[in-house]
This record gives structure tokens, sequence and C-alpha cells, in this order.
């Protein structure tokens, strides 16, 4: 798989997910390019996320084929408390195919090695086990249980939190041997290589 950049071509995917009820029933946020032109104007508030470092966000491609099977980022960012928020969203179709695990790992090393994170953390709905069985793969702790913590539908929904601290990270990179380079170039760089 490669994380890439968003590219205006992905808009058709981007807007797949946003409408998919599989995708939005997983999810404990709101995400709203349900049309072509607003999957376009949101892939174009990227960049500056980027140059800005308050989001990082990467679609992913299958090396073979070349077809974009989700999105992945950092969200929140917050420089001052070397802090973001871990989120993906899968094509249904691609769902347990480990798919999530390989992205966040290299996610998780870019933000730890390159970004200068000391945390990470993200989020889980009770009813969404399996997003929660990704983020304990990827080293992540269950940290709490926010009780009616998201709005869904007519009710509300508990929400488990996870998180990861850069000491945590180093120890599973040195236990699992180094963690494989991605090739970023840097943190500041607006298109990092895949």
């Amino acid at each position: 798989m490669i994380l890439r950049p968003l590219l205006e071509q992905d808009a058709r995917v981007v807007q797949r997910l946003a409408r998919s009820f599989k995708v939005a029933d997983m999810i404990h946020w709101v995400f709203l390019p349900r049309s072509e032109k607003r999957a376009l104007g949101w892939i174009a508030t990227t960049a500056d996320n980027f140059a800005r470092r308050s989001s990082v966000e990467f679609g992913m491609q299958l090396i073979r084929g070349g077809r974009m099977v989700g999105l992945i980022g950092l969200d929140h960012l917050i420089a001052e408390d070397s802090v973001a928020e871990l989120w993906y969203m899968i094509v249904p179709s691609c769902w347990g195919k480990g798919y999530a695990t390989e992205a966040g790992r290299a996610v998780l090393q870019f933000g730890f090695e390159h970004l200068g994170l000391n945390r990470v953390f993200s989020y889980h709905m009770v009813r969404n086990p399996a997003s929660g069985r990704v983020l304990a793969k990827l080293g992540m702790t269950r940290e709490g249980l926010l009780r009616q913590h998201v709005r869904k539908y007519e009710g509300f929904e508990d929400v488990v939190v996870l998180g990861l601290l850069r000491e945590e990270w180093d120890k599973l990179s040195q236990n699992s041997g180094k963690v494989e380079d991605r090739g970023w170039r840097d943190a500041d760089s607006p298109n990092p290589e895949p």
C-alpha cells in the first residue's frame, strides 16, 4: 500500500466513502463531503492543513492496480501538547484485509518520528469492536469509556478512547525490529513521498 496526499482525482472515492451508510454507521464523527463538489473542496483544504500542521490526511492506495481503498490521517494536531487523533475510513469491500493496520503503522511512524508527537489517541464506538482490534494491533492502550459521547441518529453512543505514547511506540518499534521506513522526506514537505 502507498499512502499519498489526496488529489482531485480522489473526489469520487471520497464522495463514496461519505455517502456509504456502512462507513457512516461505524464512525463516531460526521464526514460531510457527499457531493463531488464538496469532496473536491475538502481535498483542496488538505494541503493547507498540512502546511499549518493542523492535520494530515492521506489516501490509501494499493500498489497493485492503484485502487484507492480509504483515507487515514492525524487530526486535531496540537503542537503545544504534541498530541493528535488517528482516524481512518476504509471502503467496505476492503474491510478485514489488514489495510487499516498497515496504514495505521505508517501514519503513527510519521506522527512520532517526523511530527514529533508525544501522544496519539483514537476513538471507536463500543458497537464497533473491529476498529478496537485494529487500534490494539497498533499498540494503543484502552484509556477509558466515554458514555453517550456522540449522537448517532436518534440516540447516543458510548465511545472507547485509546492512546499510544511516544515511549511506547519506541519500545514497539525496537521489539519488532525497525519499523519499515516509508521514505518520508520531512514534516515540512507538503508532498511526502510514499
